[in-house]
């Protein structure tokens, strides 16, 4: 779940409420990735490492991007 990811990736503790007129949430989305495969294209980075990267990166260029 994606979720989940997030809050192992950041290492925080919160609360996520569940939505109760909305108990499956948003249908699920897959994009299909053949078309880009076929042309020889493959990710270098997985889900949970990006998470983990893009947090880093966020927390880092946090305050610089206050002073502008």
């Amino acid at each position: 779940m994606l979720t989940t990811l997030e809050i192992e990736a950041t290492f925080t503790r919160t609360n996520i409420p569940y939505n109760q007129p909305k108990p499956d949430g948003t249908p699920r989305k897959l994009m299909d990735v053949s078309r880009i495969h076929a042309l020889g294209w493959k990710h270098k980075t997985d889900l949970r490492t990006g998470i983990e990267k893009t947090y880093r990166w966020f927390l880092e260029n946090y305050e610089l991007s206050r002073k502008n």
